[in-house]
């Protein structure tokens, strides 16, 4: 019986040793810091303060994760950030419906993540080429759209504005949104269908496509989720 438990430990800690180091590296890297600068990194503040400027970079990290599993690169997702954001203050100024404006914001991004894929499955572009190109082009619409001016909106203080920003104590919402994308889109990845095909793909693309794998819809999917998820 204790044999069988430690193969069973043993078989997990292969299973996850990645996860195990990305940890380890973590812990390291902070620990360096605190060494090198106690006054900063032993104050509590400091981590409240990562905890609502890190889920910005971190839920398009999540999304490239998916791409970079399926062996692409995505390099328009900067500028999705800024056709998304124009697009959110657009509705909002005109509508004062932050409904309508959040579709607005995140359906851009999946038509830009649906037009990404089209290109680089069906037309076989390389996604380098596709994506850098799209960031021009999205960023020269945005600024041809905006006129080069800023449009200024007032959400703070609403209910959507608390919602998704707001705090529960000092912890900031965002980061218990970005933990909760975190965990379902781990599960989407190793435990789902789709998560499958896509690390299927990215290993072997040909294989995955004889085994009856829809490549091309796979990867119009992986684009259509960093779309939506740099826009939000």
């Amino acid at each position: 019986m204790t044999k069988a438990n430690e193969r069973t430990e043993q078989s997990l800690f292969y299973k996850y040793r990645s996860q195990f180091g990305l940890v380890i590296m973590v812990s390291l890297v902070v620990l360096f810091f605190i060494i090198t600068s106690p006054s900063v990194f032993l104050r509590a503040d400091i981590y409240f303060s990562f905890l609502a400027s890190v889920p910005t970079i971190g839920i398009m990290a999540l999304g490239l994760t998916f791409i970079l599993a399926l062996g692409e690169i995505d390099l328009s997702f900067p500028s999705v950030m800024a056709l998304s954001g124009f697009l959110f203050a657009s509705v909002y100024a005109s509508t004062g419906n932050f409904f309508f404006a959040i579709l607005a914001c995140i359906g851009s991004g999946i038509l830009v993540g649906i037009v990404n894929g089209l290109i680089i499955a069906k037309v076989g572009v390389p996604s380098i080429v596709v994506t850098l190109g799209m960031q021009f082009l999205i960023r020269g619409l945005s600024n041809l759209l905006s006129n080069g001016t800023a449009i200024i909106v007032r959400v703070r203080g609403s209910l959507s504005h608390q919602f998704l920003v707001g705090k529960i104590g000092n912890v900031p919402l965002q980061s218990l949104w970005f933990l909760g994308i975190a965990v379902f889109l781990f599960f989407f990845l190793f435990r789902h269908k789709f998560g499958e095909h896509v690390l299927f793909v990215g290993d072997n693309v040909e294989a995955a496509r004889m085994m009856g794998v829809n490549v091309d819809w796979v990867k119009i999917g992986a684009f259509s989720l960093m779309g939506a998820l740099a826009a939000m």
